[in-house]
């Protein structure tokens, strides 16, 4: 393997876990109701939800258990407007939409996958943070797993400050809704 596809590599390895770590990247899509569907399945690469907006007002959340229990009556219950729920990778809309709408979904992202390593979606603290993980990964091929312990034990004590800076707010954040976990408050 060539050097720049080891710097590629590292970079992604390094990349991903500060992403993972920190869950400072955000991004939007516009989630296009089907009437009589209400289940959409969310893309690979949304780790989880910040919000759901129907133009300026966010949705209530409500739990998989609540949601799948109202999603399987037969009478809808009118709950003062549309909510929404998350089973696995599923996203849920109560009641059940009758007409076309949109909604825009506000969600932690994945980096894309990086093909050169110039090319980071982190930016700011979050890239000098991947520049101390592929450090530590190429001291820790080179033989000094110490040097690589040290790099990785501050790489820790950063992320303090890096999850405070990734939670500035986004418009209208609530609660994060992970889809393989409990909802966090």
């Amino acid at each position: 393997m060539s050097s720049a596809q080891d710097a590629v590599d590292y970079s992604n390895q390094a990349q991903y876990r500060v992403v993972a770590d920190t869950r400072c990247l955000t991004a939007t899509l516009d989630l296009v109701t089907v009437p009589g569907q209400q289940l959409y399945e969310m893309p690979s690469l949304v780790i989880d939800l910040i919000t759901i907006l129907d133009g300026a007002n966010a949705l209530p959340y409500v739990s998989p258990h609540d949601g799948l229990t109202m999603a399987s009556r037969v009478d809808v219950v009118d709950l003062g407007g549309p909510r929404f729920f998350t089973v696995g990778r599923l996203l849920g809309i109560y009641p059940t939409p009758t007409e076309v709408h949109t909604y825009t979904v506000w969600y932690h992202t994945r980096p894309a996958a990086l093909t050169s390593d110039a090319e980071l979606e982190v930016t700011g603290d979050f890239e000098l943070a991947v520049e101390r993980l592929v450090q530590a990964m190429k001291l820790e091929d080179d033989g000094q797993p110490e040097l690589a312990a040290e790099e990785k034990a501050n790489y820790l004590l950063d992320l303090t400050h890096l999850r405070r800076q990734a939670t500035l707010p986004t418009p209208a954040q609530g609660r994060v809704i992970g889809f393989d976990q409990a909802d966090r408050t």
